[in-house]
């Protein structure tokens, strides 16, 4: 097995194996459960991400791919432009509240046999 990639959490770690997983290829998130060994100290390169000898160049080449596009793929959502929902009238929002609030009450009268 080789190490194909170095994940900065565990949780990197295994969205990159499973990644490789879905391409077919047999790859393992190892050393995840090793931070918890070290105390208040930070992690380090403790996740990585192994695959048998045979995938490993192919495997490198979708991690690249993937790494690529991690820097790409950072949204900025403060300057996202936000459509408005297509029913900004307040009495319609009223008119939802009421009818949630008569659907929790059925629900309660079901339940419970409130009369």
């Amino acid at each position: 097995m080789k190490i194909v990639y170095r994940a900065a959490n565990p949780q990197e770690a295994h969205i990159v194996a499973g990644m490789l997983q879905s391409e077919g290829i047999g790859a393992h998130a190892s050393g995840t459960f090793l931070q918890g060994g070290i105390g208040e100290l930070p992690s380090g390169d403790f996740a990585v991400v192994r695959v048998p000898d045979e995938d490993a160049a192919r495997a490198r080449a979708l991690v690249e791919s993937y790494d690529d596009n991690a820097e790409l793929s950072d949204w900025d959502l403060t300057s996202a432009e936000i459509e408005p929902s297509e029913s900004t009238d307040p009495v319609s929002a009223w008119v939802r509240l009421l009818l949630c609030l008569a659907a929790v009450a059925f629900a309660a009268f079901v339940v419970f046999g409130w009369t």
